[in-house]
């Protein structure tokens, strides 16, 4: 049975910044398995040249938008090179494993929404959702 996308599952930076590639994500997890953190990296962003040299404004916080819940984060730290934007780094704690499944969840739905695949490290292979 094909499973239907129903509701967008979207990554947006406050406020409603939602025009920039997908990001690079690096998944830890703590050693007994209860915790973790995704750390998010932006590369190739336009939207900061609309607010030229205000990048607080728009980097308060990013947001994880499904059709269960949203989750957000503002660990957010912007990057420069040469004095301009090189990348945004964004990392996202995971308490319990409660929000780690759901983490896995949302990147899930994202990446097929959006025809994504992933490398995993430990053997390094390409995998599609």
């Amino acid at each position: 049975m094909n499973e239907k996308i129903n509701k967008m599952f979207e990554l947006q930076f406050y406020p409603n910044l939602i025009k920039f590639n997908p990001p690079l994500i690096r998944l830890t997890k703590s050693m007994n398995g209860e915790t973790g953190t995704a750390t998010l990296i932006f590369f190739q962003f336009q939207f900061l040249i609309e607010f030229k040299k205000d990048y607080e404004s728009c980097l308060k916080s990013l947001i994880f938008i499904s059709d269960k819940k949203s989750i957000e984060t503002t660990d957010i730290t912007l990057f420069f090179r040469n004095g301009k934007p090189f990348f945004i780094k964004a990392i996202l704690v995971l308490k319990n494993p409660k929000e780690w499944f759901y983490f896995l969840y949302f990147m899930n739905r994202y990446a097929k929404q959006n025809e994504l695949s992933f490398l995993d490290e430990r053997n390094n292979s390409l995998k599609s959702f």
